[in-house]
């Protein structure tokens, strides 16, 4: 049946229901989208008994282009640099451990010593273990800074069993040296106070041989002067024999005085040798180089803060605690992808002066 309403052009019929499609409609906020309804709507033909308005609501979303907001890299730096500390330590927890394995193999003297060193690396690895279970971006602005303070303390305590190591390495070493020095010394002193007497014996049957050789030579040389004067012209051939035997006699009895001579002086050298041995004081020669030997393939622990802050600075302001931060044209953007997130999510924003929106694809 048609009905014809005043002032229509033409007849229509009834319709029990009339559905329009009224198109996207951008919600100013993520909590709003699900209120927001079109400011105006198409008109319904006259003769709709119901009619239904279909709208797709348009959540803010992240624009095109945005990037990851610096906060975020700063975090990170952050955080790498305290992974980076915390990996470092406890390199040289292992290399001081390694140390000390080395030290109580080579010096059965120092237990004691290896015991309190073993306490305090136990100590030190139970705080490493406590801090590299956290994280500065999790603790943020506030906690952070003393979680850095932590480390710190905890790279120079490092630092400081490491030194004390080599110090009493050091010390251990050098010790051992003079034991050694003293040893040598010790036996030096008692053989050459062995050798004294033998020498001097020698060297008084030496000394008592010089006078009879003495006379003896100059007999001879008296007996050469002698038969060149004497000898008979008749006897000219007999006394030719006698001066060559003398003359051999003397230059075997210069060879003898030599000989014992020269003994002799070697003699008195090693008595006065032996004498300035037997004599001689105890001291102490340090070795020249007497570093420690750190682990191989290992330097020397040096914090990556020095005994200063840490080069990346702790930021001014905490991660989100949800969401995905991104900036865009001057203007921070939190994204969110479950409405679960909404409460948190808007706190942040708020917090960090973002817009909560939804991802760019949404």
């Amino acid at each position: 049946m048609l009905f014809r309403l005043h002032g229509a052009s033409g007849a229509a019929a009834l319709e029990r229901e009339q559905n329009i499609e009224v198109g996207n409609v951008e919600a100013e906020q993520l909590r709003a989208a699900p209120q927001t309804a079109p400011v105006t709507v198409p008109t319904p033909q006259p003769l709709s008994l119901a009619v239904r308005y279909r709208w797709t609501v348009i959540p803010p979303r992240l624009p095109t282009g945005a990037s990851e907001d610096p906060l975020i890299g700063r975090w990170r730096k952050l955080d790498g640099d305290w992974s980076a500390r915390i990996g470092k330590a406890r390199e040289a927890l292992e290399g001081a451990e390694q140390h000390r394995g080395r030290l109580r193999s080579a010096f059965s003297r120092l237990l004691s010593a290896m015991l309190g060193f073993e306490r305090t690396h136990g100590a030190l690895h139970k705080q490493l273990d406590t801090l590299a279970a956290r994280t500065p971006s999790v603790d943020g602005p506030r906690g952070a800074p003393g979680l850095l303070d932590q480390l710190t303390a905890l790279e120079e305590q490092v630092l400081r069993l490491q030194g004390e190591l080599e110090e009493t390495e050091r010390k251990a070493r050098e010790e051992q040296e003079r034991e050694r020095q003293e040893g040598e010394w010790k036996a030096r002193v008692k053989k050459a106070r062995q050798e004294l007497a033998t020498r001097r014996e020698a060297l008084a049957a030496h000394e008592g041989l010089m006078p009879g050789l003495t006379a003896e030579l100059t007999t001879v040389e008296q007996g050469l002067k002698d038969t060149k004067e004497d000898i008979p012209k008749d006897a000219k051939k007999t006394g030719t024999n006698l001066k060559k035997d003398l003359q051999a006699r003397q230059r075997r009895l210069s060879d003898d005085l030599a000989k014992l001579d020269k003994d002799l002086k070697r003699l008195r050298a090693e008595l006065d040798g032996l004498e300035r041995q037997a004599a001689e004081s105890f001291t102490f020669k340090p070795l020249a180089n007497p570093a420690a030997r750190p682990a191989q393939g290992a330097g020397r622990f040096v914090p990556a803060s020095g005994l200063s802050q840490p080069a990346t600075p702790t930021p001014d302001e905490a991660l989100p605690e949800v969401g995905d931060l991104r900036h865009h044209r001057g203007q921070r953007y939190l994204v969110i992808d479950s409405w679960a997130a909404l409460e948190s999510g808007e706190s942040a924003a708020l917090r960090l002066k973002a817009r909560l929106v939804a991802p760019e694809d949404t």
